[in-house]
């Protein structure tokens, strides 16, 4: 059982303050036919609030959330969304996020999600000085993936963005904007 609420409230000067929440109910159930105890999630609730504010431009949202902890728990929210736009993002980045793992096994990586894109950090800081952006592109298929030594390399006007088709492919250029921004040493 789910449900929720969302309200935007407008500013004067355009701008919009958004406010959601929503709550999830799940009763036990079978992992698998047999009857192992194990093998039976336990019921459970979860509960997310997100307070956004929009740009009046709409070109920037800076979001506080109460929500999912990992990426995938992130991107499984992403996808329950009603617009098939974010639901074909949530699909590509879960596509994404197994090879990543194995991408980022050496070194520790820090994620920042901003909608449809994920900014890799080399440090617990959102001011790290080595950046990896990916960009999933929706419904049009792909991924965009830049890198740099600031976040302004790495997603600033003069950004180089390289383009991957598959997820794979995507793989391969995250982990060499990695090694280029310097930020993971263990990466060579």
């Amino acid at each position: 059982m789910r449900g929720g609420w969302t309200h935007e409230f407008p500013l004067a000067n355009g701008a919009a303050i958004i406010a959601d929440a929503d709550a999830q109910y799940s009763s036990s159930y079978k992992l698998d036919l047999t009857k192992v105890a194990f093998l039976t999630q336990d019921p459970y609730v979860l509960l997310n609030a997100q307070l956004t504010y929009r740009s009046p431009d709409e070109r920037m949202a800076l979001v506080l959330a109460s929500s999912p902890g990992t990426l995938r728990e992130a991107y499984e929210d992403l996808g329950r969304r009603a617009e098939p736009e974010w639901r074909s993002v949530a699909e590509q980045m879960l596509e994404l996020i197994p090879l990543l793992e194995d991408v980022c096994a050496a070194e520790p990586v820090w994620g920042l999600i901003s909608v449809s894109r994920l900014c890799l950090l080399a440090a617990d800081n959102f001011h790290s000085r080595r950046y990896v952006v990916i960009a999933a592109q929706g419904l049009a298929g792909g991924y965009n993936i830049s890198g740099g030594t600031s976040s302004q390399d790495a997603d600033g006007p003069n950004a180089v963005v390289e383009r991957a088709d598959s997820p794979q492919a995507a793989a391969k250029l995250v982990r060499r904007a990695m090694v280029n921004s310097g930020g993971w040493p263990n990466l060579r």
